[in-house]
């Protein structure tokens, strides 16, 4: 595969990564995705997504015209008009942890959800 190939030249060097406050993607009345947002290695996150976008492009996938939004999606509203987000309890503190790689997915939708497969993993 030419994208896994290229991403095994990726370089980039340990970070910390932390997740702190509850986000939505969507309406107030029709939200689509909640999220936990990233409070700390936001630049080198974002380094590291512009290396992998480039790269994508490179071999000719359509680029993300959406800014870059880091993020850990918690759940997502089956109807994908969107749903009203209901009250939900404060996020768990969660200590920040080193990242040292990352995966390429295949995502595959279907009449049950989204099935993720990993098809590579890269080390920093």
């Amino acid at each position: 595969m030419r994208l896994a190939a290229s991403l095994r030249g990726v370089s980039f060097a340990p970070f910390g990564l932390g997740l702190d406050g509850v986000g939505s993607f969507g309406r107030s009345s029709a939200v689509r995705v909640v999220w936990l947002g990233v409070s700390e290695g936001q630049s080198q996150l974002a380094s590291l997504a512009a290396e992998v976008e480039k790269r994508c492009a490179d071999l000719g996938f359509e680029p993300e015209e959406r800014p870059y939004n880091p993020h850990l999606t918690l759940a997502r509203a089956r109807d994908r008009r969107g749903a009203k987000l209901p009250d939900l309890p404060a996020p768990p503190a969660l200590p920040p942890w080193t990242v040292r790689g990352f995966e390429l997915y295949r995502s595959q939708t279907g009449p049950k959800g989204t099935l993720y497969t990993v098809l590579d993993s890269f080390q920093a």
